[in-house]
C-alpha cells in the first residue's frame, strides 16, 4: 500500500513499481502526505531503447525529483531485434563499478569537486525492468541541443570527464584484477544476443549503405562510404576480439552524443558535465568514447581547428588523473597506443556515426516512424524509415552536411 498520492503519467506503470518508488521517497527521503506528479521526459528520438519519466515531490521546501528509466513495451520479446533487457542488466552493473569508482576516488584523498561524477541509483526492480535514478535537472544540469556541435569548451569538459572515468577503469584493473575481469565480462552486447537479428540487421546496413551513398555528390564521399555500413557488424566483431586481449583496453561508456552529456552551464559557459546512459557500456578502447564523441557531437569546422589539440588534452588529462594513483599514462596507456587505436578504430566509429547521423539527427515526426517501427519489430519498416532518401529536403540537407564533414575529417586526419 502506497503512502503518498500519485498523479499524471502514471497508467503505464505497474502498482509494483510505484509501491516500490513509494518505499524510496517515504523511506530514503523520509516524504510524508506529499502529492508525487510524474510525467514524461524528452521528446520523441531522445529516448529509442528505453522509457523515461521524471517523478516529482510536490513539496514547498525545496524541488526533489527522481527518474524512472522502464524497459519499452515490445510485444513479442523473443522477436525484439535486440535484447532490451541486456542493456538493462550493463546499466545497472554500471552502477556497481561506477560505486567503485566513487570509493577509490575517496580513499585516494581526492576532493569531492574534482572527483569523477554520475548520477546516483536509488534502485532497481527485482526483475531488473526499470531503474530509479538521481534527477540532475534539480542541480541545475541541462541537456544541449543535439543538432548544434558542442562548443570547443564543452567538448575540452568532456574530454577531461573522459580522462578521469578510464583512468579508474584502469586502476580498477591494476588494483583488483579478478574483480575487474569479473565486471568487465558482465557487461554484453545486446546488438549481437539474436543471431536472426544479426542476418537481419546486416541487410539493413547493406541497403542503407547504398542510400547514403547516393545522397552524397562528390566521388571522394562515395568511395569513403562503399563497405562501411555493410562492413560494421564483422569489423566491430573484429576489434572487440582484439579489445578482449589488449592490455590497453578499458571499461567504456559506450554511447557518449550529445543526448547523453547533461551540462551545467553559468554565464553562458560550460563549467561541469556528467555523463548519462550507460546501457551500451563496454571493454573497448579508451578511443572508442574519444572518437564516438568527437564524430557525433562536432562539426567538420571544429575538428580542423581542434582535434589535435583535443587528443593531447585528453592523454594529459589522463596522466592527471592517473597520477593520484601512483600511476603514468605513459605506462598504463601509452600516447603511441592512444594514436595508433584512434586509427584502429576510426573506421567502425565512422560507420557507427554515419548509422546514428541517420537514426537521431531527424525531426520528431520522423522519429515517430522510427520508433513505431522498433515498437513493431518491423525490419522493413525500419530499413525504409532509415532511408536519407524518404526525408524532407531540409533533414536530407543535414544529414548529408554531416556525413560529408566526417568524411573531411577521416581524410584530413588521415583516420582511415
Amino acid at each position: 500500500m502506497t503512502i503518498l498520492k500519485y498523479n499524471g503519467e502514471i497508467s503505464d506503470i505497474s502498482a509494483d513499481t510505484i509501491e516500490f518508488i513509494d518505499n524510496v521517497l517515504t523511506k530514503k527521503f523520509g516524504f510524508e502526505n506529499k502529492k508525487v506528479r510524474i510525467e514524461p521526459v524528452g521528446k520523441i528520438g531522445d529516448n529509442f531503447a528505453s522509457q523515461v519519466k521524471r517523478i516529482i515531490v510536490e513539496d514547498d521546501s525545496e524541488p526533489f525529483g527522481m527518474l524512472l528509466k522502464s524497459l519499452p513495451v515490445i510485444e513479442d520479446t523473443a522477436e525484439a531485434v535486440f535484447d532490451v533487457q541486456l542493456l538493462f542488466n550493463n546499466e545497472i552493473l554500471m552502477y556497481e563499478i561506477l560505486s567503485k569508482f566513487k570509493d577509490f576516488q575517496t580513499n585516494a584523498g581526492i576532493p569531492k569537486t574534482d572527483q569523477f561524477k554520475f548520477p546516483q541509483c536509488y534502485g532497481f526492480g527485482i526483475n531488473k525492468d526499470f531503474i530509479l535514478l538521481e534527477d540532475l535537472k534539480i542541480s541545475n544540469f541541462t541537456m544541449l541541443d543535439k543538432f548544434e556541435p558542442l562548443s570547443n569548451d564543452c567538448v575540452n569538459i568532456v574530454l577531461k570527464k573522459f580522462a578521469m572515468f578510464h583512468g579508474l577503469s584502469y586502476v580498477l584493473k591494476y588494483q583488483e584484477p579478478e574483480k575487474y575481469k569479473d565486471l568487465k565480462e558482465g557487461l554484453v552486447d545486446p546488438f549481437n544476443s539474436k543471431e536472426h537479428f544479426i542476418s537481419q540487421f546486416q541487410m539493413t546496413l547493406e541497403l542503407i549503405e547504398k542510400d547514403t551513398i547516393n545522397i552524397v555528390d562528390q566521388e571522394k564521399y562515395k568511395n569513403v562510404l562503399k563497405n562501411s555500413l555493410s562492413q560494421m557488424i564483422s569489423y566491430t566483431a573484429v576489434l572487440d576480439k582484439n579489445a578482449e586481449m589488449s592490455q590497453y583496453s578499458v571499461i567504456t561508456h559506450g554511447d557518449c552524443w550529445t543526448n547523453n552529456i547533461l551540462f551545467q552551464i553559468k554565464e553562458g559557459k560550460p563549467v561541469e558535465c556528467i555523463l548519462i546512459d550507460y546501457q551500451l557500456s563496454k571493454h573497448r578502447s579508451p578511443a572508442w568514447d574519444l572518437l564516438h564523441m568527437i564524430f557525433n557531437c562536432t562539426n567538420s569546422a571544429s575538428r580542423h581547428d581542434y582535434y589535435l589539440e583535443w587528443i593531447d588534452y585528453y592523454h594529459s588529462e589522463l596522466d592527471k588523473s592517473l597520477s593520484y594513483f601512483g600511476l603514468k599514462s605513459e605506462i598504463v596507456y601509452p600516447r603511441y597506443e592512444l594514436d595508433a587505436d584512434l586509427k584502429k578504430y576510426a573506421k567502425i566509429l565512422f560507420s557507427h556515426s554515419v548509422f546514428a547521423t541517420m537514426m537521431v539527427m531527424r525531426k520528431p515526426e520522423d522519429s515517430l516512424i522510427l520508433k513505431e517501427a522498433m515498437d513493431e519489430q518491423d525490419v522493413d519498416k525500419f530499413t525504409e524509415a532509415m532511408k536519407a532518401s524518404n526525408l524532407d529536403e531540409d533533414s536530407k540537407k543535414r544529414t548529408k552536411n554531416i556525413i560529408e564533414g566526417l568524411i573531411d575529417t577521416v581524410l584530413e586526419f588521415n583516420l582511415m
